[in-house]
Order: C-alpha cells, then sequence, then structure tokens
C-alpha cells in the first residue's frame, strides 16, 4: 500500500521521444578524383562517421582524411555537427524542413554538403569577400589635352640660304615667312611668298592645311 502522497509509476506521464528521421545526404567535392556519395542518417546523428566513410571510400590515407571537413552552403561544420544543426527541423506532422522555412517540400529530407580541404575553403572565402565588397572605381584619367604635334621645316631661299623651324599645327606661312626673313636677314622692301610643290600658299593660311607635308620638308621662299 502506498503512503499518503506518494507518486506512483502509474501516475507519471510518459516522455514521447523527439522525433529523429533519416535524412538523405549528398556529399559532393571538388577534391581532384573523388566520387560523390549519398548516405542516409538520422537527424540528431553526428557527421564525423560521414565524413569518415566518405573518405575511406576514396581511399585516403589517415593524414589526407584528417584535412577533410565538411562544409554546408559555405560554413565550416564540424564533426560533432548532426544534421539538426544545418538547421532541418521537424513540424507537427513529422515533416521534415528547413528552420524558419514556410514552405515544405518533400526534398526537404535531403541535403547536399561538400568536402573540402583547408585550401579550398580558404579559397571559396576569398572569392566570398571579393564578391561582397564593391569594386573599386577607377580613377578619372586626368584632362589633359594631347599636344599638338610640332613639324620641323625648311625654309629655302635662292639667294639668301636655308633656315630651319619648328612649329605647330596653327602656325600661319605669314608668321613662317616673317620669321625667315629676320633670321636670313633678308633686306627691308622685299615681299617674300612661300610654295610647296610648286603652288603658291595663302599667307593666312596654316600648317595644318598642308596634309602631305612630312617633318624635314622644304617650302619655297620667293619674293615679289
Amino acid at each position: 500500500m502506498s503512503s499518503p502522497g506518494a507518486v506512483t509509476d502509474g501516475s507519471m506521464p510518459r516522455l514521447t521521444p523527439a522525433p529523429d528521421p533519416p535524412i538523405q545526404i549528398f556529399i559532393s567535392s571538388r577534391i581532384p578524383d573523388t566520387r560523390p556519395l549519398i548516405v542516409t542518417r538520422k537527424l540528431s546523428q553526428r557527421l564525423q562517421e560521414v565524413r569518415q566513410a566518405w573518405c575511406k571510400k576514396q581511399g585516403f590515407d589517415q593524414e589526407m582524411t584528417d584535412s577533410v571537413f565538411f562544409t554546408f552552403k559555405g560554413r565550416r561544420l564540424f564533426d560533432v555537427a548532426t544534421c539538426r544543426s544545418l538547421g532541418l527541423v521537424v513540424d507537427a506532422f513529422g515533416r521534415v524542413h528547413m528552420k524558419d522555412s514556410f514552405d515544405w517540400d518533400e526534398d526537404d529530407s535531403k541535403v547536399t554538403i561538400e568536402a573540402v580541404t583547408l585550401e579550398i575553403f580558404n579559397k571559396d572565402a576569398k572569392e566570398a569577400q571579393r564578391l561582397r565588397e564593391p569594386e573599386p572605381e577607377p580613377e578619372p584619367e586626368p584632362d589633359m589635352e594631347q599636344e599638338p604635334r610640332r613639324t620641323k621645316i625648311i625654309i629655302r631661299t635662292k639667294d639668301f640660304g636655308d633656315a630651319k623651324f619648328t612649329c605647330g599645327p596653327e602656325t600661319s606661312f605669314e608668321k613662317v615667312a616673317t620669321s625667315s626673313i629676320h633670321r636670313l636677314k633678308v633686306p627691308a622692301g622685299k615681299r617674300p611668298f612661300l610654295l610647296f610643290d610648286g603652288e603658291r600658299l595663302d599667307p593666312s593660311g596654316t600648317m595644318a592645311e598642308l596634309e602631305d607635308f612630312e617633318d624635314g620638308d622644304v617650302l619655297e621662299m620667293h619674293f615679289d
């Protein structure tokens, strides 16, 4: 007979075990010469044995096995991680779905993880950081006008010798003739004019108008 106030076994509520459905795990990898693998693991079971089984399937030695770990959506998974720690939960109907996801799909009970090495993981992290950071805008190039090309010319006269000049495309023929008179010490009173390829040049014209003129060509100077 039970004493007053004692709790009998029949009065204790039975605890219903938490649902622990099987999860299908697809393991991919970019490690050279590896093959994918599909395994089934319960929601609460850790992934250490899965990693070891995958490495054994690839024929890895212990050193290589120790260097391999899993990632899920870019996040590193340690051996103590479970499918539940990936964000999978079971709803009131026993269906598995990602936490905070309001849409259920039968494929939610299947997850894809990747087997990587630290080298691959660090490379992915750098690439992800590069994509997050805005690319620096290129510095504007200095707005510098290109210096006009200067041309070497030779002014040739019959009686006063030659004069050499360097002038720009906007230099007028009148200015070239006037400068030549002073340099060659042509007597005052002479009225010069220039010829190029036998054609008389308009004093108001410029060097830019001589399309066929090349560096070092000759302009003949004559006098009226």
